[in-house]
């Protein structure tokens, strides 16, 4: 395994080369051309036509003596136009050998739904509507034309409460929830003034975004100038597939299947469980057995992919955990367990799968509270082999687990990976908090 660090696939080609030599043992060039090494981008392989080279027959070898004749590759998740910029110069220019599979972009079809319009994003769950927190809930909205219960219907969707066709909210406030209210009305007047002084630019909004791309936020899902990355890595793609059909009923996802087809009609359609194993021999057919086409180029606005790729921020973290009184390694923030939180049951360590998904849950709530979305959401602990996981990937659904330790523990190291539709000192400042 090779990582490509400092850039993608696109503006990292030598050292994507140099990755799969080193793969191959250095001896990439001893091996006749369309032996069957498939490099697919994110994830396949081409069949091996060439299968005594692979049993140490003839032909490189890797340093255990067993030439590798699949590549799989992953690329940043916001990467696009990867035919123009990977896939046709390892064909044409460093005319390597490779046996491109055909390639397959994975599909969630929540997300999916709302990109394309299929159906709008549920929005932010939360409390009230922004009357209940005192007349300056309405200050700063435009009431011309009947925005202003637009606006109030926006903040509604938000906080996750019905309203009536007059705006008044379906159920009584609590005290935390009037709070939380009255944080959400003073960034939306905030965004509405700034917008109707026409000040709405990039990088001028209370949360380190353009104050339109917040307005957006409020209502669920992504930006436009991020959607169009994602819509732009549809395009490409010669395999489009649908993943979770475990959790999608089929009325629903015939309708998706519907919109990919219209918009995308060039792409194969294909409907996967990834953990059920569910259908995936057609998948696995079409990845071994087939070359991918070398198909036109797309236009791509690079103009407006920069703007997106700038929209998502980044947050890596590295943390020691201890039980007790310890510190982060990486920023010497306090990571303490127990305050507030301490188990009496577990007299010899802590509960380290309950306390990292509670972490998910505030790092989670934090950036909700903001109507910030979020692309994706990983935190692990690890303790000697042990490892924990969680994962979050659309901030309309919850954080859930995907591995757990199942037992006590005295630290570890915790690791944050996180990207989200704000500034990156915004993020960074929600997992501190959190």
């Amino acid at each position: 395994m090779r990582e490509i660090v400092g850039g993608c696939f696109c503006c990292r080609s030598e050292t994507l080369v140099q990755a799969l030599e080193a793969l191959e043992g250095g001896e990439m060039n001893a091996h006749p051309r369309g032996a069957g090494r498939g490099l697919n981008i994110p994830s396949a392989k081409a069949t091996d036509e060439n299968p005594s080279t692979s049993d140490g027959g003839a032909g490189g070898r890797g340093p255990a003596g067993i030439r590798p004749n699949v590549f799989i590759a992953e690329p940043v998740g916001s990467c696009t136009d990867l035919v123009a910029t990977v896939k046709l110069p390892l064909e044409k220019i460093y005319q390597k050998g490779f046996v491109m599979a055909p390639y397959a972009v994975l599909v969630d079809p929540f997300r999916a739904e709302q990109v394309l319009g299929v159906r709008k994003a549920a929005g932010m769950p939360g409390t009230a509507a922004m009357r209940l927190a005192g007349p300056a809930g309405e200050k700063g909205f435009n009431r011309k034309n009947g925005k202003a219960l637009a606006a109030k219907k926006r903040v509604a969707a938000l906080v996750g409460v019905a309203l009536s066709k007059e705006g008044e909210p379906a159920k009584a406030l609590t005290k935390a929830e009037a709070r939380e209210i009255v944080d959400i009305q003073a960034e939306m007047e905030e965004v509405m003034a700034r917008i109707g002084a026409g000040t709405a630019v990039a990088g001028s909004g209370p949360l380190g975004i353009s104050p339109a791309a917040t307005v957006g936020h409020l209502a669920g899902g992504f930006s436009d100038d991020v959607n169009y990355i994602y819509r732009k890595q549809l395009e490409e793609a010669e395999i489009i597939v649908i993943n979770k059909v475990d959790l999608m009923p089929e009325e629903r996802r015939a309708r998706l299947r519907s919109k990919l087809a219209v918009e995308f009609p060039e792409a194969r359609l294909l409907e996967i469980g990834s953990r059920e194993g569910t259908n995936l021999e057609p998948l696995f057919q079409a990845l071994t057995t087939e070359t991918g086409a070398t198909r036109r180029v797309m236009e791509v606005d690079y103009a407006r992919y920069g703007v997106g790729e700038a929209r998502l921020g980044w947050v890596n973290g590295r943390y020691e955990v201890r039980w007790g009184n310890g510190k982060a390694s990486a920023n010497a923030h306090q990571l303490a367990p127990t305050s507030g939180r301490e188990r009496p049951a577990l007299t010899s360590g802590f509960d380290a799968d309950s306390w990292l998904m509670e972490l998910a849950q505030s790092v989670h709530r934090r950036l909700r509270k903001h109507g910030i979305e979020i692309a994706h959401l990983k935190l692990t602990i690890g303790e000697r082999g042990a490892l924990a996981a969680v994962q979050l990937v659309r901030s309309e659904t919850e954080p859930e687990f995907t591995q757990k330790i199942e037992h006590p523990v005295l630290g570890g190291e915790l690791r944050v990976n996180l990207r989200a539709e704000a500034h990156p000192d915004t993020l960074m400042a929600a997992v501190n908090a959190a």
